[in-house]
């Protein structure tokens, strides 16, 4: 038998096979040719034709309509066939049942799942920094995801999602994004994953999201009557949760630090800048980011220079 492939204007997929003897006698058996095409993300076609030169020499014809939906493929399909004048119509629903480790029990997929590695993702507010899912945290709806096939899912109301047709033995990813979850001041993981699939399994992945604040702080030295930015001021936020942020004040002597996690932060300035201006914090500075994140109060620290007449 002889195979072969290619695309026609870009829209359809063209596959043709010969089916032949060499020995003992050189014999021309039969062919078939099928013509594929995507009419849209979920909608598929396909027309095909055959003809067998033994036996009854009988010539068919195909045409198939396939619907996808993210849990099954549902395809209506016809057949032709002479001398016999048979006419053939049948409805075909394919599916794949994947074990679900997050809920128990199994869910429906789209058909090659089984063929394939699937991820069962667990997206949840991540209130302790320890990267599981713990009793107590909320669990994150609306977290967009993809894998090979581009099928879009989002995350159920228990922060879940199940993508399937991953692929085996080879590197595959699956991308997210945050940007249309209801919640605000969090943070993700990175947007890509990437896992090695195995054929039939379903790897479990925790997806944490962190709260996160910021806050404003203004350096300032005192000039007679008021108060005068600094600029150029190298400034750390050291919180008691082990973050650390870095940061130069701007021309007015402000700085924005962000993406801060929840905790009690402390102000300290650069240690080797300090001691060679003889610079320092007139008194302690500390600040807080709440529990939900969000924006703190503005600060500001004042410095002196011991060596200042």
């Amino acid at each position: 038998m002889l195979s072969a492939s290619s695309f026609a204007l870009f829209k359809w997929q063209l596959r043709a096979s010969l089916d032949y003897n060499i020995l003992p006698d050189a014999q021309l058996r039969g062919f078939a040719v099928t013509a594929d095409r995507s009419l849209s993300e979920d909608m598929s076609l396909r027309l095909g034709v055959g003809r067998s030169f033994t036996g009854d020499k009988e010539t068919s014809l195909q045409v198939a309509a396939t619907r996808r939906f993210r849990f099954a493929d549902l395809s209506l399909q016809g057949e032709y066939s002479t001398p016999r004048n048979d006419w053939r119509i049948g409805l075909q629903l394919a599916f794949s049942l994947v074990p679900e480790p997050l809920g128990g029990g199994y869910a429906l997929a789209r058909p090659g799942a089984a063929a394939g590695g699937n991820i069962a993702l667990q997206a949840f507010v991540d209130r302790n920094s320890n990267a599981r899912f713990d009793a107590g945290e909320e669990p994150v709806p609306g977290v967009a995801v993809s894998g090979l096939s581009n099928d879009k899912l989002v995350t159920d109301a228990k922060g879940r999602a199940l993508v399937t047709g991953l692929g085996y033995g080879s590197i595959a990813q699956v991308r997210t994004n945050i940007d249309d979850i209801a919640i605000t001041n969090v943070s993700g993981p990175p947007s890509v994953i990437e896992f090695t699939p195995r054929a039939g399994s379903v790897a479990v992945v925790p997806y944490p999201l962190e709260t996160e604040g910021e806050v404003m702080l203004k350096v300032s030295v005192q000039r007679g009557e008021k108060k005068v930015g600094l600029s150029a001021v190298m400034v750390k936020a050291i919180g008691e949760n082990g973050q650390i942020r870095e940061g130069i004040t701007e021309f007015d002597g402000s700085i924005m630090f962000d993406g801060l996690r929840p905790g009690n932060y402390r102000l300290e300035l650069e240690e080797q800048q300090s001691k060679r201006l003889k610079m320092r914090l007139t008194a302690p500075v500390s600040f807080t980011i709440a529990g939900d994140g969000g924006v703190a109060p503005d600060i500001e620290a004042t410095v002196v220079f011991d060596n200042a007449e």
